[in-house]
């Protein structure tokens, strides 16, 4: 059976240097001989090149965001192939309904830049296989709305309630992860990331 094909896009902003963490990504795959990587920052991939790939790691700020492109990766995921969204993949023009559908959520605000503690819900889920409760510096992101449909891994408390750092949601015949940490590279750093981050990958993969 060959080896899945993986499409990193992960593209810097003037807040988050997501470069960085794809070339980390494809690091972490490697020590996984997952070496059927692709890194790009080049976002034409959305409507151009997504159906040779088995997952699409989406790590860059969507904010400017095409209907073509919203059609293209919705039917990618819709097909029956997997998609893992991190940190700013929420941060969308709310116009873009079928996206935000499909991510569980649209980006309204985050917390001021600090370490807080992240909790394990789920820690049967082989995602979390391994992590205890941590903490990390970076920005606790709030969605506008509950990931309908999901089943959340990881939250974090803030604004008087759990909000959700890491689901995992069904969409069409897909899969679709979440990791909403990751803004810089203290989080990117972090062991508990990085163990979320490779063992999302794997599992989506399975």
């Amino acid at each position: 059976m060959s080896e899945p094909k993986i499409l990193i896009l992960a593209h810097s902003d003037q807040y988050h240097p997501l470069e960085i963490l794809g070339e980390m990504m494809v690091q972490w795959l490697k020590d996984e001989k997952m070496t059927d990587v692709t890194l790009t920052k080049d976002q034409s991939v959305i409507t151009g090149g997504l159906d040779d790939y088995d997952l699409f790691v989406f790590s860059m700020t969507p904010s400017e965001f095409s209907a073509a492109e919203e059609e293209a990766l919705v039917n990618f995921v819709k097909s029956g192939k997997k998609f893992m969204g991190i940190h700013s993949a929420t941060v969308m023009s709310p116009e873009r309904t079928e996206y935000i559908d499909m991510i569980g959520g649209r980006f309204i605000h985050h917390s001021p830049y600090h370490e807080f503690p992240v909790k394990v819900v789920d820690p049967e889920n082989p995602i979390v296989e391994g992590v205890q409760d941590f903490k990390i510096t970076d920005e606790l992101y709030v969605l506008d709305r509950a990931p309908e449909g999901a089943n959340v891994l990881l939250t974090a408390f803030w604004e008087e309630r759990d909000q959700p750092m890491l689901y995992l949601k069904k969409y069409g015949d897909g899969e679709m992860l979440y990791n909403a940490l990751g803004h810089d590279t203290a989080a990117y750093e972090n062991p508990s990331f990085k163990r979320i981050v490779v063992q999302g990958i794997k599992w989506l993969l399975r």
